[in-house]
């Protein structure tokens, strides 16, 4: 279950220097289908997010694994495992892995010093986006994403930072399944993709590349 409250999360947190460590998140109930919740919302600053396992997010397809919202600043997720999500909406899901940062106005102009590195996520089906990021300034690095369903998009915010990750799709379900693997769409707001590895994309339907430039957040 969730906490119906504006932000819909089972865990949420808005004082600074929260820590979330060495956890286990397994499983939801597929009475949640079509509900949009979040497994973790942090606002506050200096938020820590290590060491954890998110597997299972089987039913719900909307909200997140994890949100860090626009309001918080200089959080870190790091050294995590996203893992084995089968998800039964056939892919009409904008479940995201990850949510870095939570807003399309002005406030996405703000540099909120996000940090994503080094995380693991591993046959975990989302929508067309593994991560979506909505600040500015954000750092997401060195992480290793396998058989993702769609991509980082780096959206609303400006000046972020995409390096060193490794991005691999080994499956192929045809272009008729919905399926969108991608790795890195980005808008025109001076973003930065550099270092890294990006294969088996099949560049057949919409922003299914290895680098996607677009417009369609605007």
């Amino acid at each position: 279950s969730y906490c119906d409250t504006e932000e819909q999360a089972i865990i949420y947190s808005e004082g600074d220097n929260f820590v979330f460590s060495h956890n286990i998140m397994d499983g939801d109930q597929a009475s949640l289908n079509n509900e949009t919740y979040h497994w973790l919302v942090v606002k506050g600053n200096s938020a820590v997010i290590e060491r954890n396992t998110f597997s299972k997010r089987n039913n719900a397809v909307k909200g997140s694994v994890v949100k860090l919202a626009s309001s918080g600043t200089a959080h870190t997720v790091q050294y995590n495992l996203f893992s084995d999500s089968q998800d039964n909406s056939s892919f009409d899901s904008s479940l995201l892995v990850l949510n870095v940062g939570s807003t399309t106005g002005t406030d996405a102009a703000q540099s909120n010093d996000f940090k994503v590195q080094y995380n693991r996520i591993e046959n975990f089906v989302s929508g067309r986006r593994v991560m979506r990021v909505q600040t500015s300034g954000a750092t997401i690095k060195g992480n290793t994403i396998v058989n993702p369903n769609g991509a980082i998009s780096l959206e609303d915010g400006g000046f972020n930072t995409v390096s060193d990750n490794i991005i691999i799709r080994e499956t192929n379900l045809g272009a008729d399944s919905g399926d969108r693997p991608g790795g890195v769409l980005i808008t025109p707001l001076g973003h930065t993709v550099t270092n890294n590895y990006i294969a088996g994309t099949r560049a057949d339907g919409k922003e299914t590349g290895g680098i996607v430039f677009t417009a369609n957040p605007f």
